[in-house]
Formats: C-alpha cells, sequence, structure tokens
C-alpha cells in the first residue's frame, strides 16, 4: 500500500517542476544582441510595455541550449 502511495504522489507532481529557462530577462531594457524589436514595445522598471493597440513582439536571437 505504501508504494501505491507514494507511486500517486509521484504521477501527480507536475513534471516540469525541474525547468530552468535557457533565458531569464527581466526586460528592463532591450539588449540589440539578443532580441529582435518587431513592432511597438518600451522597456520598464516594471518589464515590458506596449503603448500600440497592436503591440509588439520580441523574438530571441540565442539559441537554445
Amino acid at each position: 500500500m505504501k508504494a501505491l502511495a507514494t507511486a500517486a504522489i509521484l504521477l501527480a507532481s507536475p513534471a516540469w517542476a525541474g525547468y530552468q529557462y535557457y533565458l531569464t530577462d527581466s526586460l528592463t531594457a532591450i539588449d540589440g544582441s539578443k532580441w529582435i524589436v518587431t513592432g511597438a514595445v518600451t522597456p520598464s522598471r516594471s518589464g515590458l510595455t506596449s503603448p500600440d493597440a497592436n503591440g509588439g513582439l520580441l523574438v530571441s536571437r540565442l539559441e537554445i541550449a
């Protein structure tokens, strides 16, 4: 019974809990060596915003390691 309870707990926990992102960036500034900017986006202290209703897009230039 103990093994069944352990298996149920392991199966219920998310598989992505240990996922590590290949890039972490708070987007308070846009580094042109890391990002391609399309549209209107503005970096700020609180993160990335868009003054345009159509938004904007950042595309990573970095390869996934």
